[in-house]
């Protein structure tokens, strides 16, 4: 309703969403593991820090390791990890709590 109301006076609304850095790199494995492409573990050290790598390679080791696959610094999903990427990517993320 305020969204319509301010489209109709002129004045529309708008928000802005401040992503953290673990917010980042949240929606990095969620996207990149969900692609062919996958996620390259040398971006998120690029991008996020090395504490972040640690972070991820230390919870890949939670998982069964026939639900993934870390070749050349590359991490995909196999076939058998697909129907179950949802649980994949949360194990994955940083949770700020």
């Amino acid at each position: 309703t305020k969204y319509v109301d301010g489209m109709v006076h002129g004045k529309p609304i708008s928000e802005c969403e401040m992503l953290t850095i673990s917010d980042k790199y949240n929606e990095a494995i969620m996207l990149g593991i969900r692609t062919s492409k996958g996620v390259a573990v040398s971006e998120i050290s690029k991008k996020y820090g090395e504490e972040f790598v640690q972070h991820l390679l230390h919870q890949l080791v939670t998982l069964d390791s026939d639900l993934y696959k870390l070749s050349d610094g590359i991490l995909t999903v196999t076939e058998k990890g697909f129907p179950v990427i949802d649980h994949i990517t949360e194990i994955l993320f940083i949770s700020e709590d």
